[in-house]
């Protein structure tokens, strides 16, 4: 384990993988597999293939945050501007390709923040 993400899930490198990053869901990590849910357990959510890249992705949500602050946007009052959210998804594209995978840390906060930005009224 190498941190945490804000809801408590750790953030890990998998060793099995080469060092991959992955976020292991709290919840359930010490649930086991049972007939009725025919989940794996824990779940296991790619985020990164390296800690570089992962440092790469953290620097590249700053600079998105940043952004969204030099446009004085206010999430209490505005919708996201689409032009910050198309700036992340192209950062985070060229920085791994683990945002293409569905379910990835990475490609459902891309998913979230253009949902956002598309909900424009």
């Amino acid at each position: 384990m190498i941190g945490s993400d804000d809801a408590g899930n750790a953030i890990c490198l998998d060793e099995s993988s080469g060092g991959n990053v992955v976020i292991v869901d709290h919840e359930t990590l010490f649930q086991k597999e049972s007939f009725w849910s025919r989940k794996k357990f824990p779940g296991i959510q790619p985020m990164n293939q390296s800690v570089q890249q992962l440092a790469e992705s953290l620097l590249c949500h700053a600079l998105y945050v940043e952004k969204l602050d030099e446009l004085g946007y206010s999430a209490i009052s505005e919708t996201l501007p689409e032009e910050p959210v198309r700036w992340l998804e192209a950062e985070l594209t060229r920085i791994d390709e683990t945002v293409g995978l569905k379910g990835s840390f990475w490609n459902n906060e891309i998913n979230y923040t253009r949902g956002l930005a598309e909900n424009r009224p």
